[in-house]
């Protein structure tokens, strides 16, 4: 459990400042980054990091042999920065709407104009 929730944080920090590299060209229109192999990168990064967060979550052993989660670790906002992440990365229409509507799942208020996150438990 711990070293999954460690690998998925480690993705998950690879696959936003790797976003970093290429948001200021969404931002200015321009979408042909989105078929780039640096937004690609983006992609597989941030779906290693949803894999590994996703198995910490559910650990597959229970009992005396299992391995708890020393730090107490809040998923939800792990996920939801890769979901929403994941969704400004997507062209507008259902593969969008899925990663926003998993975010939102997950109590992470986003506002699609200019596709940000914050925590509704702040």
């Amino acid at each position: 459990l711990p070293i999954a929730t460690g690998r998925g944080r480690c993705w998950l920090i690879i696959g936003a400042s790797k976003f970093e590299t290429i948001e200021a060209e969404l931002e200015e229109g321009g979408n042909d980054v989105l078929n780039s192999e640096k937004a690609e990168d983006v992609r597989a990064a941030l779906l290693k990091a949803i894999d590994f967060l996703t198995k910490a979550q559910t650990p597959e052993l229970t009992g005396p042999t299992s391995i708890q989660d020393p730090f107490g670790t809040d998923f939800a906002p792990l996920l939801g920065e890769a979901f929403v992440t994941l969704a400004a990365l997507a062209p507008e229409g259902p593969i969008k709407d899925q990663f926003l509507a998993r975010a939102s799942a997950l109590g992470i208020d986003v506002d699609e104009s200019n596709e940000t996150m914050s925590d509704l438990k702040s």
